[in-house]
């Protein structure tokens, strides 16, 4: 109940500000009197969306003239960093940095509604996504894989990051398309899953594509399939699950800005093209690299709700299955 109410006292605060700020001119209002912009991150210092909203700050800085200041809000399950910029006027002088666990949370906690309180503007990076084993594994292929889930329901076990959360989703919808039950295991951060992996606590984990680089070359895991739509050039050997006999939906980890609902329509237009040339940087791309990341623009608003609302889709149907 606790959370309910927040959300629906953020949402009269927004309905409040929003019409108070509209009346203003647009353009006026970004930026105006050398307001910084406020970008809130929805994690702690020092993670990816951190060092990839720091590394965009000099370059947001250089096109609207004014100071970027990050703040980050964890917590919450989403709800603190979504708090924090209901509390804020729709002027285009304060965004929020989300990710594709966003909408896994929206789905299967109930605590926010990203469509209702928020409006798209960019998305500015992805990651490709690969299925790992160890590097001791039997298993070398996705095959196989299957094989001994079909012989062995339950007993293939699966790393997580948590009960309902994108991995754990993902992994459903797979093993339901390949006819197997398999077990997931909740971990706390990616690095304890592929430290288990390696250790052979668990048979497969869904990894972003940044433990495949670092990984694979020392034999510590073994890639059975990419995520994607078609191979990498990186790994031209691993198989798209497709090719794989997997028939699901491509996936990659997105993240991107948002502001909060209400913003005027020529802000949205502003800050959108804005946000994906400063992706573009070289010295932002280096940046993104660094975390698993590819630049991979999508600064049309519309576009961007899209790819929102598909993931959305597809974990609503997932979530059915974990709960079956």
């Amino acid at each position: 109940m606790q959370s309910t109410w927040i959300t629906r006292r953020a949402m009269l605060r927004m309905a409040a500000a929003t019409a108070a700020s509209i009346s203003l001119p647009a353009m006026a209002q970004l930026g105006g009197g050398k307001k910084p912009l406020r970008v809130i991150v929805g994690s702690a210092a020092g993670g990816a969306a951190d060092v990839i909203v720091r590394a965009m700050g000099p370059g947001i800085a250089a096109e609207l003239k004014v100071p970027v200041v990050v703040d980050n809000r964890p917590g919450g399950q989403s709800v603190i960093s979504l708090e924090a910029l209901a509390a804020q006027p729709a002027d285009g002088n304060t965004l929020l940095y989300i990710h594709s666990g966003y909408v896994a949370t929206e789905v299967t906690q109930r605590l926010f509604d990203l469509d209702k309180s928020t409006i798209p503007l960019t998305r500015v990076g992805t990651s490709r996504i690969m299925l790992l084993v160890g590097g001791d594994s039997p298993f070398g292929s996705l095959g196989e894989i299957f094989d001994f889930a079909r012989a062995n329901p339950g007993k293939l076990h699966y790393g997580t990051l948590g009960d309902g959360g994108f991995e754990h989703l993902k992994m459903a919808q797979i093993t339901t398309a390949a006819g197997v039950v398999a077990t997931p295991v909740p971990y706390k951060t990616s690095t304890d899953a592929i430290k288990d992996l390696i250790g052979g606590s668990v048979d497969c984990y869904m990894a972003p594509a940044i433990f495949a680089k670092m990984y694979i070359p020392p034999k510590r895991v073994k890639a059975l399939a990419i995520f994607d739509s078609q191979r990498w050039s990186d790994f031209p050997e691993v198989p798209t699950l497709r090719e794989a006999g997997i028939e699901v939906d491509p996936l990659r980890y997105w993240g991107g800005y948002v502001a909060r609902v209400g913003m005027p329509p020529e802000i949205v237009q502003r800050l959108s093209s804005m946000l994906g040339r400063v992706a573009r940087l070289p010295e932002v791309r280096e940046r993104f690299e660094g975390t698993g990341q590819e630049v991979d623009v999508e600064d049309d608003p519309e576009k961007f709700r899209s790819q929102i609302q598909g993931d959305k889709a597809w974990i609503i149907d997932a979530y059915r299955l974990i709960r079956t």
